[in-house]
């Protein structure tokens, strides 16, 4: 018998694939699990910070659309520019696994309230990013670029880094 996947089927890959990160591993499940865009409000009802501005290692939140009812989440891999950032997450394009992809914002203000994801010119709205537990909610970004590698500051200006997983991410400390 031939069976058919739905998209909510493909859907748990972003969610799995963001959970499967150690800052996200005990993000607290709300069901249906995988539709991305409920993680806003839980971060919210859970304690964590979300703000519009990102910082490597938080999970930007896209809103639902007409074509995909569950939202998408993707963990911040780098910081390339005040407009643009690179980001981590499966199931984009349909189907795919875990992979990096730039982000750019598409809207006029500036604001990280709508994104383009790689290549692609249709833009899609966004939550905003939730911070993992313990970072701070930052007024400034305190990331540097040196070359392809981020390196954040702390506050005596030296640079901290550590690897995880497939990428390099920096610890931000108040």
């Amino acid at each position: 018998m031939l069976s058919v996947l739905s998209f909510s089927a493909f859907a748990l890959q972003c969610v799995t694939y963001v959970r499967q990160q150690n800052e996200w591993d005990d993000f607290p499940q709300t069901p249906p699990d995988h539709e991305a865009y409920r993680w806003w409000n839980t971060a919210r009802d859970s304690g964590y910070s979300t703000n519009s501005t990102p910082i490597i290692g938080a999970v930007l939140v896209w809103k639902k659309w007409e074509q995909n009812s569950a939202g998408h989440v993707a963990i911040v891999a780098s910081i390339v520019s005040d407009e643009k950032i690179t980001v981590m997450h499966a199931n984009w394009p349909l189907g795919s696994l875990g992979h990096e992809d730039a982000v750019t914002k598409a809207n006029a203000e500036g604001a990280w309230t709508s994104v383009k994801v790689g290549s692609e010119n249709a833009p899609h709205d966004v939550y905003g990013f939730i911070y993992p537990k313990g970072n701070p909610q930052p007024t400034e970004i305190p990331v540097t670029c040196q070359g392809d590698t981020p390196a954040g500051l702390r506050k005596d200006n030296s640079v901290k880094m550590q690897p995880s997983g497939a990428h390099w991410k920096t610890l931000l400390r108040k």
